[in-house]
């Protein structure tokens, strides 16, 4: 298979953060949320990713 890499940098801005926390609420930007897993099942959380079974964010609660 073919494989694309791309590099980019970020910066830690709150002013950029709290205007996509807004697009968010307000319904403009969606963010696909694959599940929520308990800290405590972090290596099956890994291993489903080396396994491509994910498909958007993980939500790791304590």
């Amino acid at each position: 298979p073919e494989v694309e890499a791309r590099h980019f940098v970020t910066r830690d801005d709150p002013a950029d953060l709290a205007a996509l926390v807004e697009l968010v609420d307000g319904g403009e930007v969606a963010v696909d949320i694959t599940g929520t897993f308990p800290l405590t099942s972090i290596m099956a959380v890994h291993e489903l990713g080396a396994a491509g079974g994910i498909r958007g964010k993980v939500v790791i609660v304590t």
